[in-house]
């Protein structure tokens, strides 16, 4: 599988069918039990997750904030730099200029804007549980819920 964003090395992907980016908040809400069954399958059918780095930021704060253990939330973020099937895309100017963009034009909130523009950007589908997200980003990129994914 070759990763390549515009003639760029992201350690992410461009267009492939096995590939997609996943647009997940840190789950507080009690949910993993519905998610990690989508996460697992996809994974175990060759499916790679790419995210924006702020992905780690967003775990490790609500893991510390929920539960007040930092060791926790520094070891699920460890844990997340060593998953195989997972790509972190660096915040650096081209994703910045991009979620500006997208934060002007679908009124999103600056975190959610930054997961499409990544997606935008490497030309991915942008698969969240995020309804608000998924319905104001299909002008600009591929969107799905991960019921509606078919992989």
């Amino acid at each position: 599988m070759q990763y390549a964003m515009q003639g760029a090395n992201y350690n992410g992907c461009s267009g492939s069918s096995r590939c997609q980016y996943l647009g997940q908040q840190a789950d507080t809400t009690g949910c993993q039990s519905r998610r990690q069954p989508w996460l697992e399958r996809y994974v175990i059918e060759g499916g790679l997750l790419v995210a924006p780095a702020v992905l780690l930021i967003e775990v490790a704060a609500a893991i510390s904030r929920q539960t007040g253990q930092s060791a926790l939330s520094k070891q699920a973020v460890r844990y997340l730099q060593y998953v195989r099937a997972m790509r972190f895309v660096p915040l650096d100017s081209t994703v910045a200029e991009a979620a500006v963009e997208v934060v002007a034009d679908l009124q999103l909130r600056a975190g959610d804007a930054t997961y499409v523009a990544v997606a935008r950007l490497l030309s991915i589908p942008l698969v969240s549980w995020d309804r608000e997200q998924v319905e104001r980003s299909k002008s600009v990129t591929a969107t799905y819920t991960p019921g509606s994914y078919t992989f």
